[in-house]
């Protein structure tokens, strides 16, 4: 059994969208009343998130939500390149953060922004 899937959550992996998406719409028994809203939610987010990212769901992708992307793109750069301390004092993060959002796509789910990886 999968997890309910919202708004609330800081990141959402594509994976879980569709083992969610294939649950709700597959189910032998009827969707209560959290789950036909859930399945409501969901439907749209994962074409929007389709049409604007190719193989997102075959990519494993990961949805940042728009609080989060910032620290998100600072952190992976912090944690797959090594930079000196003493240079990371000089880096502009602001600019290499916006710089970064070019390969990231806005999707809305249920009202709140999420960013998803496009290329």
């Amino acid at each position: 059994m999968t997890y309910a899937i919202t708004n609330t959550e800081e990141f959402i992996q594509a994976d879980d969208i569709i083992a969610r998406l294939d649950e709700l719409t597959t189910q032998d028994w009827g969707l209560d009343e959290a789950e036909q809203e859930e399945l409501l939610a969901l439907l749209p987010f994962a074409a929007e998130c389709e049409a604007n990212a190719y193989g997102w769901e075959s990519n494993s992708e990961t949805l940042i939500r728009c609080t989060s992307i910032d620290d998100y793109l600072q952190e992976m750069v912090q944690d797959t390149a090594e930079i000196p301390e003493l240079l990371e004092n000089y880096i502009d993060w602001d600019k290499w953060v916006e710089d970064c959002k070019v390969d990231y796509t806005e999707v809305t789910f249920d009202g709140v922004d999420y960013f998803l990886r496009n290329c």
